[in-house]
């Protein structure tokens, strides 16, 4: 795919496009340095899971989802899963501390 081509595509159409990757993807590296690896064919089935549930509970296309985690591989996966489903995420910073420091 060329490079103008990318620019034309949606954020879901890119996932679309990645979904049988496995050797390919994204690299975790937690506070203790630990390394963990998330391939591109796990992400699409994890989101597609998450997705589900998320519309078992009722939550739909074109509505929005505060996402709030300090887990980054968890906040990708529902992410993308509101990608994949119309729904508008919203990322939420967690507090630190107490408020007004």
């Amino acid at each position: 795919m060329v490079q103008s081509d990318l620019r034309e595509q949606s954020l879901f159409d890119i996932l679309h496009l990645l979904k049988d990757e496995r050797q390919k993807g994204i690299r975790f590296i937690n506070a203790d340095q630990e390394e963990s690896f998330l391939s591109y064919a796990n992400l699409y089935e994890d989101a597609k899971n998450f997705l589900a549930g998320l519309q078992s509970l009722g939550i739909h296309r074109k509505q929005e989802l505060i996402l709030q985690t300090d887990n980054n591989r968890y906040f990708l996966t529902a992410f993308w899963a509101c990608t994949l489903g119309g729904i508008i995420p919203v990322p939420v910073a967690l507090g630190r501390g107490r408020a007004g420091r």
